[in-house]
């Protein structure tokens, strides 16, 4: 009787220790998958706005819009996930564009792209959408300094 209960636990754990990876590589291509949506989803919203509008300048009016982006919390199927957008480095402000939009999936950088006509806030930081936020962000085209830019800041209303 005692070897059938351990031949169950030896085999309950074999299967365990075989299944683990699996489950591992599951989670974060689930979590690559998200990342890449969300990530597609702003490039084609910074598209669409680039496409149908005209940049106005920074204090005026124009066109704005808002994106919803929503990454779920981490579980036991789904890993820790964050989309980010990056401002260029300051020295690159006034010449091309290198800002990056990419996503991270339990802490590694999967994807970016850069030389964006994208720029965050005014305060030039990093934009970042964490597992288990649901965050509204605004677009608005702009020119600025003979240039022009999408400028997307986390939206107040």
């Amino acid at each position: 009787m005692i070897v059938r209960v351990v031949v169950g636990v030896v085999l309950a754990a074999a299967l365990l220790a075989a299944t683990t990876p699996a489950l591992d590589a599951a989670r974060t291509d689930r979590g690559a998958q998200v990342g890449a949506t969300e990530t597609a989803r702003l490039l084609d919203a910074v598209g669409a706005l680039v496409e149908r509008s005209d940049p106005t300048p920074p204090d005026a009016p124009g066109a704005v819009r808002r994106l919803a982006v929503r990454i779920p919390p981490p579980s036991l199927t789904f890993p820790r996930v964050s989309v980010f957008l990056d401002p260029p480095p300051a020295a690159d402000v006034g010449r091309a564009n290198r800002s990056r939009v990419g996503y991270r999936v339990n802490g590694r950088t999967h994807a970016t792209r850069t030389r964006l006509p994208l720029a965050t806030d005014a305060a030039g930081r990093r934009l970042t959408v964490e597992s288990g936020e649901r965050a509204r962000l605004a677009l608005r085209y702009v020119r600025s300094a003979n240039r022009s830019m999408v400028r997307v800041a986390r939206d107040s209303k």
